[in-house]
């Protein structure tokens, strides 16, 4: 009898580790050789204007009928881009990569690009590595500057690899900095990534990100700011492609001006929606 209550006890604790590896996500974004990316990002950003400033002067400068209605209006951006990974070299590992922008700009005009097409390398399980770009500026800093931008950009928005089961959540920080003239963005956002389920092979997740920006040049400010912010919204994670298949955030921000005898504060609301697809890259 103690014997079959063993086993019975055996049985259902194996039952139970497999069932909890079924539902556990491994979270790793990476990039598969021979592959296309098809990215689609959409954004519209509201903004309102407090001016505070205690100068009379700078009051009667501004045209404050104007800004209230360009932050009525809303700005509206839509961008459509690719990332292309070519076949994986045996000696290395790494795979050619290029990123294309189809469209950048709002849904009836677009901007002019200032390159066509950044290239670089991937390796397994890893982020990609930019080296060049091609663009119709013959300056060599130009060019060095976009490749350093780009890979900035990918290496600090880089979500480190966890495991998490449903009802679980896992939070991480990512510091950003990227020039503007002789000025010096600081941002350090932390995301919270809650499972809620499990579905189709896809683990949706509820999201929150605090935001803390800091603008500053030292002497060299002519305006310098700070800001925080806050957002909320679901995000879907492909589990066998290890990709982001979507996600929906909105977020509130408000930054403030304080040099006198300007003092101001603008509050952003930012709505974002983000696709992903992928499929096989043609060959030759």
């Amino acid at each position: 009898m103690k014997t079959s209550k063993s086993l019975l006890l055996s049985a259902g604790l194996v039952l139970a580790a497999a069932a909890h590896a079924q539902q556990t996500v491994h979270f790793k974004l990476s990039y598969d050789p021979n592959t296309v990316y098809n990215i689609e990002l959409t954004q519209k950003t509201n903004i309102h204007f407090n001016l505070d400033s205690s100068s009379d002067e700078v009051k009667a400068q501004m045209d404050t009928a104007k800004f209230a209605a360009m932050g009525a209006k809303g700005m509206a951006n839509h961008l459509q881009s690719t990332l292309t990974t070519g076949p994986q070299d045996p000696a290395t590992s790494r795979s050619p990569i290029r990123m294309e922008v189809q469209h950048m700009g709002s849904d009836d005009s677009a901007q002019t690009l200032p390159f066509r097409m950044v290239l670089g390398h991937v390796e397994p399980n890893s982020w990609p590595v930019f080296d060049s770009i091609v663009t119709d500026n013959p300056e060599p800093a130009f060019s060095k500057l976009m490749v350093t931008t780009m890979n900035n950009m990918f290496s600090e928005m880089r979500i480190p690899e966890f495991d998490i089961t449903p009802g679980h959540s896992y939070t991480y920080s990512s510091p950003l900095s990227f020039p503007v003239g002789p000025m010096a963005i600081k941002m350090k956002l932390q995301t919270t990534f809650t499972l809620v389920n499990i579905s189709g092979g896809v683990a949706h997740f509820n999201t929150t990100t605090v935001i803390a920006m800091d603008m500053d040049g030292g002497d060299n400010a002519m305006i310098p700011m700070t800001a925080t912010g806050s957002g909320s919204g679901t995000s879907d994670y492909d589990i066998q492609g290890r990709f982001m298949r979507a996600s929906n955030l909105k977020y509130t921000m408000d930054m403030g001006i304080h040099k006198e005898p300007l003092i101001m504060h603008i509050l952003f609301t930012i709505n974002q929606q983000m696709s992903t697809s992928k499929q096989p890259a043609k060959k030759g």
